[in-house]
């Protein structure tokens, strides 16, 4: 692959059909489908308070949360516009039951982002 902008990636610009851990980050970043994840899981993430206050289990349950929607998405475009879904009826509901189950152990109500203590704030100094 050369160095110049614009050529052509040798990455994978489409979602993976088993989840791979941290599959989002071996994508074409210049896809759709990279910066629908990033999307997803940034908000999934400003819910849960901000990513740097979730421990590794978290985040990577947030992984397989953002994969299983995308999957389910596809699933559901496609029965609705009348063609082959990429899984069968009962994939996608054993996906909808596990991620419900995800999303449970992540916590299902909004979480504030930790506030700033004043030290910290101070050292900071006053915004522009």
């Amino acid at each position: 692959m050369s160095g110049k902008q614009g050529a052509l990636s040798e990455r994978p610009t489409e979602l993976p059909a088993k989840y791979q851990r941290l599959f989002a980050w071996q994508l074409d970043r210049r896809c759709k489908a990279v910066r629908e994840v990033a999307g997803d899981l940034a908000e999934l993430w400003q819910d849960l308070g901000t990513v740097e206050n979730l421990s590794a289990q978290k985040r990577w349950l947030c992984e397989r949360v953002v994969f299983m929607r995308r999957r389910m998405l596809a699933y559901e475009a496609a029965v609705m516009g009348g063609t082959e879904p990429p899984m069968d009826a009962g994939t996608y509901s054993n996906f909808a039951n596990v991620m419900q189950g995800h999303l449970k152990t992540l916590g299902l109500e909004r979480r504030a982002r930790p506030a700033e203590g004043l030290q910290a704030y101070l050292a900071r100094g006053a915004p522009a």
